[in-house]
């Protein structure tokens, strides 16, 4: 079973000093697909925007972004499957990298 890595570029500036990011996600290939594919399923930017708005307007919680992404995975009623195949090896901080990754996919499509 493979491991999803992300490999990204950031340049800066100066052409001449490119530095490259890599990043490696501990989740499999197969459950990133699965976790991005379900909440695709729900996910509009429309519905993305309305709900950070409702998020900060309620004023409870200190990271408006995580919370976000959280509660899509809430949404997309994954938390049983999360708990029977991400939390056999994953702790809350690998998956939230992979919940990132889900956020920036979905907006960038």
């Amino acid at each position: 079973m493979g491991f999803y890595a992300i490999k990204s570029s950031k340049s800066s500036t100066n052409k001449r000093n490119t530095t490259e990011r890599n990043d490696k996600m501990k989740i499999t290939h197969e459950h990133y697909a699965e976790l991005k594919a379900r909440i695709a399923t729900i996910w509009t930017p429309e519905k993305n925007d309305a709900h950070r708005t409702f998020i900060i307007n309620e004023g409870k919680s200190k990271d408006v972004e995580k919370r976000l992404r959280w509660d899509w995975s809430y949404y997309a009623k994954m938390s049983p499957w999360m708990c029977d195949n991400l939390y056999t090896y994953l702790d809350d901080t690998h998956i939230d990298t992979a919940l990132k990754q889900v956020m920036r996919d979905l907006v960038a499509n």
